[in-house]
Parts: structure tokens; C-alpha cells; sequence
């Protein structure tokens, strides 16, 4: 592998950990973005319907509250396609509600009890309609509609078939795919027109932040989806050298190698999924932390931090297999987290920043992280010459980031007169007097031969001329 693909690797690396952070971090704002307009929605009705008294605005607030609620967990699930809107005219439709492919609308009553909710709900005119009942009085509602189905069977049959519709299909909440709203009690909504009446509508009082929305198996559905993004993504970026390659040798040789494409598909798609779980992780813990599952402490967290720590974490995982296959040495895999850290750290932070300077999907991202690793790079070589200097100087090994070989070079002992012992070259010889010969000393073949400490490895400081 050329030098530049393993930089243009290492890139792709930080990339994978900032674009994982950086799509979680995303995922939190779109959502708090959502309760936020739901408050503005609820603020603004109330502000224009503040003479009706509370019985009355309760079953209002409660076709807000569907419709907005559904709208959130539209962006929790992943479904941006949901739409819910309140007509507030004199029709029958309260929330019509849907996605591309579905369209639904559907009438809401909040009466004080179960049985008056299942008579209002059963009105003939509602026909056709998704009905929504209150939370706590879902099984009375269904018991209640049962009975009166019943009891209206011989003398109102059109009205027993609704109530018997009632029976099998009210709910209490939208649903529409993976999206449903959040169910909600008669007391409840009489709660919330209180509060947005008296100006004292708070939406963590009711569960509307990302701490009490967001689930786990959420979290771990998204984080899936990013990293699945980022293996397609970094599969198509790392292929480019790969391809460039074969396409010079091809044109030079006239041949296509297909050993090479073979090794190339077996390579790229190995990274590719190192790059996928670097991603998915830093997404997974990067939604953790900024919805709060994991403390307050933990909100306030950087997404840079946690996509560069992530990648570093991921790169130590997979350094230290191949430590303990002795595939590489513990100086070798000191300088390679050393590498990763200021390298990764300054790609994570560019593709953080591109994003945010060119709003445009992944291509904000690549660049920026491609020139935060140039910077990374540069960094790193300046501040590995330094180590090196003062490690020759000082003889330090910097935590086993340096190796320090005092051996005395072979050529140097040759030269100084010693025979070295070599099992390879060594052969037995007959000894005869007859071929026995004394040579002079001169004192001119004397060599003074001075050393220094030097560079004779990567990161490997010993005796040179």
C-alpha cells in the first residue's frame, strides 16, 4: 500500500467517528426542534381561544397534543414522511394525519367519563373516522360501546353498528408505521389547557423532552442506520485510490489483474466495516449523552470529543489484537495511538466544522476532515521529530514510544577487529603447519571509529557513524 492510501485510510478513519457523532448530535436537535415548535403550536391555540372554559378547551388541546406528539415520534422513529395537521374548522375531521403512501382522519372526545365519551364517539356522522378516546378511559370506552351495541341492536341498528365500530377500533392514539402519538388522560389534557391558559406550560412536565422520549431501541435503530450509511459511503471513498491504481495498470500492461480486484474488495470491505462500527458507536453514545440517558453531566458533552474518542478507542481495540499476535511490537502500537490521537482528533473536528460550513450532506464532511488530517498530519510529523531529538539527547523512551537500542552496530565491531559468530556461514577447516603464516603489525591500520546516537528504525534511536 502507497504512502498516500495509508493517509488517505487514516482519514477516512477520523471521518467515520465524526460523521457517527455528528449525525447523532443532528438526530437530538431535529427532535428537540419538534417539541419546540409542538410548544409554539399549543401556545399560539391557547392564545386565541382563551375565553372558552377549560371542559371545553381540554378536548381542543387534546387534538393539538396527537397531532404534535405524533409529528415527534415521527422524527424519534426515523418516519420523516408523517404529516399531522388540525383543520379547526366546523367539519368532522379533529387531526388528519398520514404519510406518502396513507391518509387518515379522525374525530377526538374527552368527556369527563367513559360512558359519555362512548356516546359521543359513536355519533353516526363520524362514520369512517379513526376515533381517539382518553387514555385512562380506553377499556371503559370499548366495555360501555359494547353494551349499548347491544342494547340497540333490534330498535337502532345503523346506531349499533356504530357502536360495535367504536368497540373494535378506538384507540387512544394516532398511529401511522413505526410513528403513533403519545396517549393522553381526560385529566390530563384538563391539566395541560390549565397550564397553557395560565401561562405556565412547561413540556417536561408532560414527558415532551428527549430524555423521556428517547428509547434505547431508538438510539440503537439510528446508531444501525448510521453505521450502515458510513460502510456504503466509506466502501465508494476508499475504492477511488484502488480503482485510480488498476486503471494506470491496466492502461501500462494492457491487463486487467483480477487477483487485484479481489484483494482490493476483500480489503476495502474489512475497513469498511471497522468504519461502519466506529461510526454506529460514536452515534450510539453521542444520542446517549445528549438526550440524557446517561446524566446531566454528560449532556453538555462535545460531539468532536466523543467522535474523536470513539475512533481512538475502536483503533486501540484493533492495535491491540495485533499486538497480541505479534504482528506488530509494543513501540509500534504506542506510536500508533500517539498517531491516532492528534491525527484522528484534528479529522473528527474538520468534519465536524466542514459540516457546519458547507450544509451540504457528506461532501461538508469529507472535506473538512480531509484538510483537519492534512493539519493532524503536519502536527504530528513536527511533534514527532521533536520526541525523536529529545530522546537522542536524553535517552527517554516516552512511555515505550521510543525504543532505545544501546547494541553496537555489527559493522562497527568488524571494523574494531572482532570476529562475529555466524551459525549460518560457519564450516569446519583442516589446520596445516605448512599454510601457517605470520602477518606484521602495522600501527597505521589503526581506526578510531567515533558514534552518536542516532535514528536506525521507526522510532528506534541507537549507535550510527
Amino acid at each position: 500500500m502507497t504512502e498516500f492510501n495509508k493517509e488517505f485510510h487514516k482519514y477516512i478513519e477520523a471521518w467515520s467517528g465524526g460523521f457517527g457523532s455528528s449525525e447523532g448530535d443532528i438526530y437530538i436537535k431535529e427532535i428537540e426542534e419538534a417539541v419546540n415548535n409542538s410548544t409554539t403550536i399549543f401556545q399560539e391555540f391557547m392564545n386565541n381561544n382563551e375565553n372558552k372554559g377549560i371542559n371545553y378547551l381540554k378536548g381542543d388541546v387534546a387534538e393539538y397534543w396527537h397531532a404534535e406528539t405524533l409529528k415527534i415520534n415521527s422524527w424519534i422513529k426515523g418516519d420523516k414522511s408523517v404529516f399531522a395537521n388540525v383543520p379547526r374548522n366546523r367539519g368532522t375531521v379533529d387531526v388528519s394525519y398520514g404519510d406518502t403512501g396513507n391518509h387518515f382522519d379522525s374525530q377526538l372526545k374527552f368527556y369527563k367519563n367513559a360512558k359519555e365519551t362512548a356516546k359521543a364517539i359513536s355519533n353516526p356522522k363520524f362514520d369512517g373516522l379513526e376515533k381517539i378516546v382518553p387514555k385512562d378511559q380506553l377499556d371503559e370506552v370499548k366495555s360501555h360501546a359494547l353494551k349499548l351495541s347491544a342494547r340497540n341492536a333490534d330498535i337502532r341498528p345503523s346506531q349499533a353498528l356504530q357502536y360495535e365500530h367504536t368497540a373494535k377500533n378506538v384507540s387512544d392514539s394516532l398511529n401511522v408505521n413505526r410513528s403513533s402519538s403519545t396517549p393522553l388522560t381526560e385529566h390530563e389534557a384538563k391539566q395541560l389547557a390549565i397550564d397553557l391558559k395560565e401561562k405556565k406550560y412547561d413540556p417536561h412536565k408532560y414527558g415532551l423532552d428527549t430524555h423521556s422520549l428517547i428509547k434505547f431501541s431508538d438510539i440503537a435503530r439510528k446508531s444501525g442506520e448510521v453505521a450502515f450509511n458510513a460502510v456504503l459511503i466509506s466502501t465508494v471513498i476508499k475504492a477511488g485510490p484502488y480503482f485510480y491504481e488498476m486503471l494506470v495498470e491496466s492502461v501500462n500492461t494492457g491487463e486487467i489483474d483480477l487477483d487485484n480486484i479481489r484483494k482490493m474488495g476483500v480489503e476495502v470491505a474489512s475497513d469498511a466495516t471497522w468504519n461502519g462500527l466506529r461510526a454506529g458507536i460514536a452515534s450510539f453514545i453521542t444520542i446517549s449523552c445528549k438526550s440524557g440517558l446517561f446524566g446531566e453531566v454528560m449532556i453538555n458533552v462535545s460531539p468532536i470529543v466523543i467522535g474523536a474518542a470513539t475512533v481512538m478507542a475502536v483503533n486501540s481495540i484493533k492495535n491491540g489484537v495485533l499486538l497480541y499476535k505479534g504482528e506488530i511490537t509494543q513501540s509500534e502500537y504506542a506510536e500508533r495511538c500517539i498517531r491516532d490521537t492528534v491525527i484522528i482528533s484534528f479529522g473528527v473536528f474538520g468534519t465536524i466544522a466542514g459540516q457546519a460550513l458547507i450544509p451540504i450532506p457528506i461532501l461538508g464532511g469529507l472535506i473538512g476532515n480531509f484538510i483537519g488530517g492534512l493539519m493532524g498530519t503536519v502536527i504530528y510529523q513536527q511533534g514527532n521529530k521533536l520526541i525523536l531529538a529529545i530522546a537522542i539527547e536524553k535517552g527517554w523512551t516516552f512511555f515505550n514510544f521510543v525504543d532505545q537500542d544501546y547494541i553496537v552496530p555489527e559493522y562497527v565491531l568488524q571494523r574494531a577487529g572482532y570476529h562475529l559468530f555466524e551459525t549460518k556461514s560457519f564450516q569446519t577447516e583442516s589446520f596445516y603447519i605448512s599454510s601457517f603464516s605470520k602477518i606484521s603489525f602495522q600501527t597505521n591500520s589503526i581506526d578510531i571509529i567515533p558514534l552518536k546516537r542516532g535514528i536506525v528504525g521507526i522510532n528506534k534511536i541507537g549507535y550510527t557513524l
